[in-house]
C-alpha cells in the first residue's frame, strides 16, 4: 500500500514520495528545519554524516554542518516527505527538534543542486556513452562568418494562445525542424532557429573548429559550421548552408508553471530523434550561476542541445545536463539565455514575460553567491592529508591548503583518538609547503566558475613533524588523529 500524506497546499492525500501533487499541480517537496541551533561542534559532524548517508536528495556534509549551526537553519530542501521523515528521525534520535514545512521556494531550492559535491555528480548528456562533461573549446569565428542573431520565427505572446497540442501532434510539428549532431565519437542533438541555423549546445561541437555532419529526421544528411558559441552558457549556432529547413517557434521560460507538461527530443544514448513526454517540476535550480529548468523527463547522454517544447510547439528550454544518481532528473537552460547578455545568439521574442526570468535569475544570483561563500569557507580551512611514525620516532602529519601562494608558515594541534576517547593533544608546525604534483583537471565549466569568483586555487602540501613521548600512549600508530579547525570532511586520519 502507497504511504501518503496530506499536500500542504490543498489539503488533499498525496503519495509521500511524490515530487507534484496531482490534485492541485503544486509542489509536494518538503523543507526539514531545526529548530534551534546544535552548539556542540562534533555533535553537528556526527549528525551531517548520519544525513548524509541517506542517500541521493541529501547536501554535503559541509553545508548541512552550517545549517545546524544556525537556528531555524534548512537542513533538508526540496525533498520528498519520504526522505524528509527518514532525516526527521535521524535528528530526533540525537535529541535535535526540527519541523516539516512547505518547501519555501516551489519544489524547493535543492541544497543537493547547490553543493560542490552533487554538482560534479551532474554530467553532460550531449555525448554518446560519456558519462562526464563533454564540451569543446570556444569556436573562433572570423568576422566575415560570424551569424546575426536569427529573429524568432515566432514572438511567444504575438498571437493568441491556441488549444494545447498533444504530444502526438507536437511530435509531427517539431521533428522535421530537429537535428541530430554527429562526430566521430559522439551524438548530440539540435534544433532549427531559422532556415539555415541551428541551436545547440556548446559541448555538442565535434572537437576542434572542422565540418559538423547535421541529419535532418527524414535521413537527410548535411555539413555545418559553429559559427557562434558561448562555452559559458554552453550553448552554440551551427550554420547549415542552403537547408531550407522550417525553424522552431521560440517561447519563453518565464511563462511556465510547475508541473506543465513539456516534450524533450533528442537522441538519448545514440537512439535519434526520440520524443519524450515529461513536466517541469521546479523553475529555478542554481548551477554555475545560472537559472535552469528541472524536467522530469527520460533525459540521457545524447539529448544534450534538444528542444524542450511547451504545449504550444514552442522552444523553452535546450536540454543541458542529468543527475547521475537519479533517474528522469535533467536540468535545461532557459531559451531567455540565447537573447540575453552581451552576445546574444538569438533576437528576443517581441514579447516576453522578461520580470519572471529576471526574477528566476536574481535566485539563482542570490544562491550563487550564497554558494561562493560557503565553498570559500571551506576552502579557508586545512585538511588531514595523512600521519605515520618516522625513523625518529615522531608522528608526521601532512597538511593540505588551498591558496594561490605558498602558504605561511603555520602551528596546527592534533587530538590522537582511540575511538571516541581522545588520548592526548599534541602540536607541531608546517614550516614548508610545497605545490602537489599533479593538480585535480577539473571540468572546463566548474574551472571558469572558480575563476570567476576568484576561487581557484592551486592545492600545496605541508608536513609537521610531533614528538610523542608526552602521550600516554608512548605510540600512536594503529589510532587516530584529529586536525583541529580542518574542515570536517578531511580532518581525520589513521597513523600508519
Amino acid at each position: 500500500m502507497i504511504e501518503r500524506d496530506a499536500c500542504f497546499h490543498c489539503g488533499e492525500m498525496v503519495a509521500v514520495d511524490a515530487r507534484i501533487c496531482p490534485h492541485c499541480g503544486q509542489s509536494a517537496l518538503v523543507d526539514l528545519v531545526v529548530d534551534d541551533a546544535v552548539g556542540d561542534g562534533r555533535k553537528r559532524y556526527r549528525l551531517a554524516r548520519s544525513l548524509s548517508a541517506l542517500g541521493p536528495g541529501v547536501s554535503s556534509t559541509v553545508l548541512i554542518q552550517q545549517a545546524l549551526a544556525r537556528k531555524d537553519g534548512v537542513v533538508l530542501a526540496g525533498a520528498s516527505r519520504a526522505l524528509a521523515t527518514r532525516a526527521f528521525q535521524v535528528l530526533e534520535a540525537e535529541g535535535v527538534q526540527s519541523s516539516v514545512t512547505a518547501s519555501a521556494r516551489g519544489a524547493g531550492r535543492s541544497l543537493p543542486w547547490r553543493s560542490i559535491g552533487v554538482t560534479l555528480a551532474c554530467v553532460a548528456v550531449g555525448a554518446f556513452g560519456v558519462l562526464n562533461w563533454r564540451r569543446s573549446d570556444p569556436v573562433s569565428v572570423p568576422a566575415s562568418t560570424t551569424a546575426a542573431p536569427p529573429a524568432a520565427a515566432q514572438p511567444a505572446a504575438a498571437a493568441a494562445r491556441r488549444a494545447p497540442m498533444t504530444t502526438k501532434e507536437i511530435a509531427a510539428f517539431a521533428l522535421p525542424s530537429t537535428v541530430s549532431i554527429r562526430c566521430p565519437n559522439s551524438v548530440g542533438s539540435g534544433f532549427f532557429v531559422t532556415d539555415e541555423l541551428v541551436l545547440t549546445n556548446a559541448h555538442v561541437l565535434c572537437p576542434g573548429n572542422g565540418a559538423i555532419e547535421v541529419v535532418r529526421s527524414d535521413g537527410q544528411t548535411q555539413t555545418g559550421m559553429a559559427v557562434q558559441s558561448d562555452t559559458f552558457l554552453d550553448l552554440a549556432v551551427i550554420r547549415v548552408p542552403g537547408a531550407e529547413a522550417p525553424p522552431l517557434p521560440i517561447g519563453d521560460a518565464g511563462t511556465l508553471a510547475v508541473g506543465e507538461q513539456v516534450v524533450v527530443i533528442g537522441s538519448p544514448m545514440g537512439f535519434e530523434f526520440t520524443v519524450h513526454g515529461g513536466a517541469i517540476s521546479n523553475l529555478s535550480r542554481t548551477l554555475f550561476g545560472l537559472s535552469y529548468l528541472q524536467v522530469e523527463a527520460k533525459v540521457n547522454p545524447g539529448n544534450s542541445g534538444g528542444p524542450v517544447l511547451n504545449d504550444q510547439g514552442q522552444v523553452v528550454g535546450v536540454v543541458s545536463l542529468k543527475h547521475t544518481e537519479a533517474e528522469g532528473i535533467g536540468l535545461a537552460l532557459p531559451i531567455n539565455y540565447a537573447w540575453s547578455g552581451s552576445t546574444p545568439l538569438l533576437a528576443a521574442p517581441s514579447e516576453s514575460a522578461s520580470g519572471v526570468f529576471a526574477s528566476m535569475q536574481e535566485k539563482a544570483d542570490a544562491e550563487n553567491r550564497e554558494l561562493r561563500d560557503a565553498v570559500a569557507e571551506a576552502a579557508a580551512l586545512p585538511a588531514l592529508l595523512g600521519g605515520y611514525i618516522d625513523q625518529y620516532r615522531r608522528l608526521v602529519v601532512k597538511v593540505g591548503r588551498l591558496s594561490r601562494g605558498a602558504p605561511m608558515p603555520e602551528m596546527v594541534t592534533l587530538q590522537v583518538m582511540r575511538g571516541a576517547e581522545e588520548v592526548c593533544t599534541l602540536k607541531g608546525d608546517v614550516s614548508d609547503w610545497k605545490e602537489q604534483a599533479g593538480q585535480p583537471d577539473l571540468e572546463p565549466r566548474l574551472q571558469g566558475w572558480l575563476e570567476g569568483n576568484q576561487l581557484d586555487r592551486t592545492v600545496f602540501v605541508g608536513e609537521a613533524p610531533v614528538r610523542i613521548d608526552h602521550c600516554p600512549q608512548g605510540m600512536v600508530r594503529g589510532l587516530e588523529v584529529v586536525l583541529e579547525g580542518a574542515n570536517p570532511l578531511v580532518a581525520r586520519v589513521p597513523v600508519h
